[in-house]
């Protein structure tokens, strides 16, 4: 019985045996599994550590502006069972504005207003100062053009004032106003070839309406157009005192409108002696108006220049003949390089041949 005891207990062991090694097996594999994938976990958090380490203090680094943790524990925001670094938010994108500013105290407390920088440079041989103070009752830009006034300096009083192909523009305006024909009362003023437009001409408007001093004035080769001319011929028209002989508009645009303000000028003007209207934009229309102005009411005009307007045809031909035959004053009629035939102009040049001391140039 005994001896029948041990070895069923014997035999039990040897088949436990086995059972057992196998369990143990398994579970020292799963326990080196689970070895390797911490060390693995420890081995990467390690990795992520270093990379996140900064050469610089980490409250000065990159990392803390765009995720501000404890400066303490740079690496408190990771989670142990994370294996991936945290996704850091992008930084916006840096907006320009499109005109770049400048900042400047505006108030002694030193608060801080955009002052706008001038983007190009002018081409011209103006300077501007752009100024933009915190009283809003000063003027928030000053012009000066520090070439024209060395040149003003030099000119005498009283005399002639030659201003031509200086790169001048509206703006300039104002100073040769105040101070070449105010103040130094000049006699001729020529400002041929510049860029002057309309504005310009509004300003140089107001000093004309009570001006007896200035007898020449030179506006050709400029962008005054017919607006600049109904300007110019408002001040010539109320001006009973004016002095101005001479009127040089050639090369400015000038179309039958101008052509018509012009006109309406000649009736009550009574000191122009010279108008040269070359190289424009005028057409029959327009030297209809003239030539009804000059046939019967204008006494003073001596010579008129038409010349280079390629819109005059032989349809202003009787108008100009019925001028001829009634005005007594004009002397010469330029009208070359237009649109005029042959038999228009025969037609002119006989006119002409039954007056005494006139010139017409076809």
């Amino acid at each position: 019985m005994t001896s029948r005891k041990v070895t069923a207990i014997t035999q039990k062991s040897s088949l436990d045996k086995p059972y057992r090694t196998l369990a143990s097996i398994i579970e020292d594999q799963e326990n080196s599994s689970a070895i390797k994938f911490a060390a693995k976990t420890n081995i990467n958090l390690s990795l992520m550590s270093n990379e996140r380490k900064s050469p610089v203090p980490y409250s000065q680094s990159i990392s803390f502006r765009l995720n501000p943790i404890s400066p303490s524990s740079p690496t408190s925001a990771l989670t142990p069972s994370s294996t991936q670094p945290p996704i850091l938010p992008r930084p916006p994108t840096p907006t320009r504005s499109p005109t770049p500013t400048r900042m400047r105290p505006s108030t002694p407390t030193g608060t801080l207003t955009p002052t706008p920088v001038p983007t190009s440079i002018p081409t011209s041989l103006s300077t501007i100062t752009t100024v933009a103070p915190a009283n809003k009752n000063f003027k928030s830009e000053f012009y000066y053009n520090p070439k024209l006034q060395e040149k003003i300096s030099r000119f005498e009083p009283k005399l002639h004032v030659d201003l031509s192909y200086c790169y001048l523009i509206d703006q300039d305006i104002s100073m040769i106003v105040s101070q070449i024909i105010v103040a130094k009362k000049c006699t001729e003023l020529w400002l041929y070839g510049n860029k002057i437009t309309s504005k310009g001409v509004s300003i140089l408007e107001k000093s004309l309406i009570n001006n007896s001093t200035l007898q020449s004035l030179d506006l050709s080769f400029n962008q005054i157009y017919d607006v600049g001319v109904f300007e110019l011929t408002r001040a010539l028209s109320s001006n009973q005192k004016s002095s101005l002989m001479f009127l040089y508009l050639s090369k400015n645009g000038i179309g039958n409108d101008g052509a018509s303000y012009l006109s309406e000028m000649l009736k009550t003007n009574q000191s122009l002696k010279e108008l040269w209207l070359s190289n424009n934009e005028v057409g029959n229309e327009g030297v209809k108006k003239l030539a009804g102005a000059l046939a019967y009411h204008d006494k003073k005009l001596k010579f008129l220049s038409l010349s280079m307007n390629i819109f005059i045809t032989d349809l202003c031909i009787d108008s100009l003949i019925e001028m001829l035959k009634h005005n007594q004053t004009l002397k010469e009629l330029w009208i070359e390089d237009c649109n005029l035939t042959e038999e228009g102009k025969m037609r002119l040049q006989e006119t002409v041949d039954r007056k005494k001391n006139f010139k017409i140039y076809l």
